[in-house]
């Protein structure tokens, strides 16, 4: 069983949304299970949480997009998704 990017949909300037299943290689192609339920990962940064009163950091600020467009020059590419994803499952 392995684990692929069945699509991915980038909102440039704001998001990108990914879509992961499960399948098999068969001759050489690799073919997603049917039936099966794809996992969706967002990708999109967040300013995180303050308290106004004291300045606490309530939630730290996310930076999943701005550093997944970081280490492809602007650029979306399959390994830096994956790495992001992993960074995503972690916080999990």
């Amino acid at each position: 069983m392995e684990t692929k990017i069945q699509s991915f949909d980038h909102n440039i300037g704001n998001f990108v949304r990914v879509l992961v299943g499960i399948g098999q290689t068969i001759d050489g192609k690799f073919v997603f299970d049917v039936p099966q339920q794809f996992t969706s990962y967002f990708i999109a940064d967040d300013p995180g949480r303050v308290n106004p009163m004291t300045g606490e950091v309530l939630k730290a600020p996310i930076t999943d997009y701005t550093d997944l467009l970081a280490m492809g020059n602007g650029n979306v590419t399959i390994e830096n998704l994956w790495s992001i994803i992993d960074r995503i499952k972690a916080r999990s």
